[in-house]
């Protein structure tokens, strides 16, 4: 069992797992699997680094903490925005170094999340969340 599920008593993991269930069908939002590791996910967080390695544990708190937490006229918005990464944003190591990936430049990152999410309307330039309208 995942530590994220001994964490909750059963009845406040039913409400967890009945929030996401609907949260999936009424937003349409790609569902990852727990053994997948550590996914790239677009638009989990409005700041200007738009991509996050996250695993499944934590994609499911993010998902329970915007509709919990973020106002109705933005969820909508959120939902639809999360995504997983199609592309790679990890290069393999130069040998000799000691990390196993390397991550993409900024500008390499900002090129991909152009190709993926041409109608983007997420704007990460000031602090704070921002959607172009």
């Amino acid at each position: 069992m995942h530590n994220y599920l001994k964490r909750y008593t059963p009845a406040r993991l039913l409400i967890n797992l009945c929030i996401l269930q609907w949260i999936h069908i009424r937003y349409s939002i790609p569902r990852l699997k727990p053994w997948e590791g550590r996914k790239a996910i677009w638009h989990l967080w409005h700041d200007e680094f738009q991509v996050y390695e996250i695993t499944y544990e934590e994609y499911l708190k993010r998902l329970i903490s915007i509709y919990r937490n973020k106002p109705k006229s933005e969820k909508p918005i959120r939902y639809k925005l999360i995504r997983p990464v199609k592309g790679h944003i990890r290069i393999p190591a130069i040998s000799g170094t000691t990390d196993e990936n390397v991550l993409l430049p900024p500008s390499a990152i900002k090129t991909l999340h152009a190709i993926e999410c041409p109608h983007c309307i997420w704007d990460e330039t000031i602090n704070g969340l921002l959607f172009k309208t």
